[in-house]
């Protein structure tokens, strides 16, 4: 393809200018009176002239930030004073969480013409997932002009909806021609009561005439009055008929009549294609996310200073930061902008001295344990075998079964031995009752020994086989062994389960009726039979709430299963396991997500907890922690930053030089760090260390 000069961007084409990307260089600061606290402090007075990034029309400055850590402002420079470095690798540091990418960028005089806009991109790369930073955009006069015409277009049209506050019933409907329909309505309502009244009064007036003539002709007359009766009443339901469908009138749907319904549809389509219209109307858009739009007056080159904030995470160690984008003119034209160079941030953190050393939990491990379930059968009056073709029945021995087989396969625990437990309901004899709950106990047995022994059967059990040479078995060896449980059961009764029964009544929130003194029976009264009968006699509506509905629970069978750990042998040991939770906290901690990783290492109080608080920036409630712990080399650097953050600058380099003798390589790690490379320099640290 042939670029020529007559098109747009031939001279772009042609020459190729690029929107360069630097890093700026280290500014030299005099030393100023260090922060009182962990918070920043307000900005000093500079002699800048800042930009605003809201498309003011003034020359391009930057806007003021005051950094408390390096005491300078980090992103408000006079045009004169933006100096780039050579380099394009720098060391920054993460603080509160926080990453200040900052970097120049300069736009060519090529590039600045009357209707051209200069789109920049800048592209945060953290490893292989790429994040776009706020945008740049520097527009010439006439394209900002064309901005804000297309915007005042798209206004006029925004002026023509009307809004959803506004006065319904004075816009959208005829209200004139509704109100008068209204009175001629009421005129016409009060004519016919008024005719309705006359023709009652006729009909109830009576005729002198007819009086006079009904001396001569009584039949006549009854004959005529008859007559002219019907006639009234017949016109006094006209009337009524239609004084009724006059009040039967709903004034909602009688103004719809006088609705502007075209008014309506025409103000809803025009909310309906707003967007559409924007789309159409606005060619260019303002981008009120972008970190500078802003009409440029330069002679020369253009110097911007970037600054912006980024949240650390755990890809944040090594960043790369390059430029894309496009030059846009009022035609609609694009001249994409070639890649620029690279620039890569090597980000230092607190992340550095994270303490790797797993965390062990004490953990008390006891032989016994138990496993226990409450099963309801079912038995008919008088009768002791176990129905299993019953519901409840089948579902029973199903809810035991599948318990038994969890536990005879678990490879921690064993079972030792296996209880059925049996009760009574107190209605009935207590003797009579202690013998049908030993009846059922042992039917309930027989039927669960038989499925135990084909449970017993089915499972597969390790076994080492040894044969000889004519393939006989000479040795076999079973491996975990399944206990046999049809020779481990146990059966207790009970004849009559009134301290289960208690605990419903108290449980029950649908009992009714004079509970406590129903409780108060229970306990006082020795003689179970008598205790049954003062309830059942005293108490008529409570008993049978209690044989409907309580009574099935107490004839329930417990099955209690006593468990022990396989191959212990003492009651007691005291193991010590990995704290996962710890080990959790610390991942986050290495994923920079500190937040989370507070939340769970705050009660440990070690020197990850430490780093935790200082990456959040609670500077003194990490020098608590670590005035606490050994001090180490890493300890020390680290309550060094920390006395700087807080402005106690002697504590910090006491501090950093104890931990530089401790360990060299610590002298190095300061210049990574803002808070100490500072200090370093004003009080040559370099120098007396070297004397």
């Amino acid at each position: 393809m042939i670029i020529t000069a007559c098109t747009p961007f031939g001279r772009l084409y042609k020459e190729q200018p690029r929107v360069t990307l630097a890093l700026p260089a280290v500014r030299q600061t005099k030393p100023v009176e260090m922060a009182q606290n962990d918070s920043a402090t307000t900005a000093p007075s500079l002699n800048f002239v800042p930009v605003s990034n809201k498309r003011d029309s003034i020359p391009v400055g930057i806007s003021a930030e005051w950094d408390s850590i390096n005491k300078e402002n980090l992103t408000t420079m006079a045009l004169d004073e933006v100096v780039v470095s050579a380099s394009s690798i720098r060391n920054t540091a993460e603080r509160n969480g926080l990453i200040n990418i900052e970097f120049v960028v300069t736009v060519p005089k090529s590039m600045q013409q009357e209707n051209w806009m200069v789109n920049v991109r800048p592209v945060l790369m953290r490893g292989d997932v790429s994040d776009s930073l706020k945008e740049l955009r520097f527009t010439g006069q006439e394209f900002r002009k064309l901005q804000e015409y297309d915007y005042r277009r798209y206004d006029r049209f925004l002026e023509k909806i009307i809004p959803d506050s506004i006065n319904f019933y004075r816009t959208y409907i005829n209200y004139h021609s509704f109100e008068r329909y209204l009175e001629r309505l009421k005129w016409y309502k009060r004519k016919l009561e008024e005719r309705w009244a006359i023709q009652d009064a006729k009909k109830r007036r009576p005729n002198p005439l007819r009086q006079r003539f009904e001396m001569f002709n009584r039949q006549m007359t009854e004959r005529d009055s008859l007559m002219l009766t019907q006639r009234h009443a017949a016109r006094q339901a006209s009337y009524e008929e239609r004084l009724a469908h006059i009040n039967s009138l709903d004034s909602t749907r009688l103004i719809k009549t006088f609705y502007k319904t075209q008014k309506i549809a025409r103000n809803k389509a025009r909310k309906a294609m707003k967007d559409e219209k924007f789309r159409d109307i606005v060619r260019f858009p303002f981008n009120p996310e972008a970190q500078l739009d802003t009409v440029i007056y330069a002679t020369g080159q253009v110097h911007f200073l970037y600054s912006q904030k980024v949240l650390a995470d755990e890809n944040s160690a090594h960043m790369k930061v390059f430029l894309v984008g496009n030059v846009l003119n009022s035609n609609g034209n694009k001249y994409p902008l070639p890649k620029s160079d690279t620039l890569t941030y090597l980000v230092s953190s607190m992340t550095k001295f994270i303490d790797k050393t797993p965390h062990f939990v004490r953990k008390i491990v006891i032989r016994d344990a138990e496993a226990n379930t409450n099963v309801n059968f079912y038995f008919p009056k008088s009768s002791f075998r176990l129905d299993e073709s019953i519901d409840i029945n089948r579902k029973g021995i199903k809810q035991v079964h599948d318990l038994t087989l969890a536990l005879m396969t678990d490879p921690v625990y064993i079972i030792d031995s296996l209880t059925l437990l049996a009760t009574s309901s107190p209605e009935g004899n207590w003797e009579i009752n202690g013998e049908i709950a030993q009846k059922r106990a042992e039917a309930i047995r027989n039927v669960l020994v038989q499925d135990f022994k084909q449970l017993y059967d089915s499972l597969a059990v390790s076994t080492t086989v040894e044969m000889n040479e004519v393939g006989n078995i000479s040795h076999q060896e079973v491996k975990d062994e399944i206990p046999n449980l049809p020779e481990l059961i146990k059966i207790r009764t009970i004849p009559e389960g009134w301290n289960k029964l208690r605990h419903l009544i108290m449980d029950d929130k649908h009992f009714k009726g004079n509970r406590g003194a129903i409780l108060q029976i229970i306990d006082r009264e020795p003689e179970p039979d008598r205790r049954e009968w003062l309830i059942k006699s005293q108490y008529k509506e409570e008993y049978a709430y209690m044989l409907d509905k309580l009574y099935p629970a107490v004839r329930a069978v417990d099955f209690r299963f006593a468990l022990s750990r396989r191959g212990m042998k003492q009651d007691t040991v005291y193991t010590n396991e990995l704290d996962m939770t710890y080990a959790q906290g610390v991942e986050y901690l290495e994923k920079r997500k500190y937040a989370q990783a507070l939340e769970i290492l705050r009660p440990y109080e070690d020197m990850n907890t430490g780093i935790a608080y200082m990456s959040l920036g609670y500077d003194k409630a990490a020098l608590r922690i670590f005035e606490k712990l050994p001090q180490s080399a890493d300890i020390k650097y680290m309550q060094a930053v920390l006395q700087a953050r807080l402005g106690n600058e002697k504590q910090a380099i006491q501090l950093l030089s104890a931990a530089v003798d401790m360990n060299a390589q610590m002298k190095f790690r300061a210049n990574l760090d803002p808070e100490l490379s500072i200090l370093m320099k004003k009080y040559n640290f370099f120098k007396e260390k070297d004397d």
